[in-house]
């Protein structure tokens, strides 16, 4: 049971507890870490390819990397956008509560 009253603010609560345990199972660490490994690995293909290869991997690395990285900033966005209203919606609740308290 919250510190207020139950039915109004356990789902705000339980919001605010498991807000950094979702945000830990973001895809951001696997990606940039996934990226990261492809590029080292690219690297060192670099090396055994023909010119014209090398650059068609870069690209195709390049494609890859900018994808990944506007879904990560589009999730970000998200993410702080429902952060934001759940928020508002804590503090209003807590902002009823304690008119109706007092």
């Amino acid at each position: 049971m919250s510190l207020l009253n139950g039915n109004v603010c356990d789902g705000c609560t339980l919001s605010l507890v498991n807000y950094p345990v979702s945000t830990r199972r973001t895809p951001d660490n696997q990606r940039i870490s996934t990226f990261q490994a492809a590029s080292n690995k690219a690297e060192e293909s670099f090396l055994k390819l023909p010119e014209n290869e090398a650059q068609a991997v870069q690209g195709r690395l390049d494609v890859i990397a900018y994808a990944s990285l506007a879904e990560i900033n589009h999730f970000n966005q998200h993410r702080v956008g429902d952060f934001k209203i759940m928020m508002q919606n804590y503090l209003q609740q807590q902002i009823t509560h304690y008119q109706n308290v007092s």
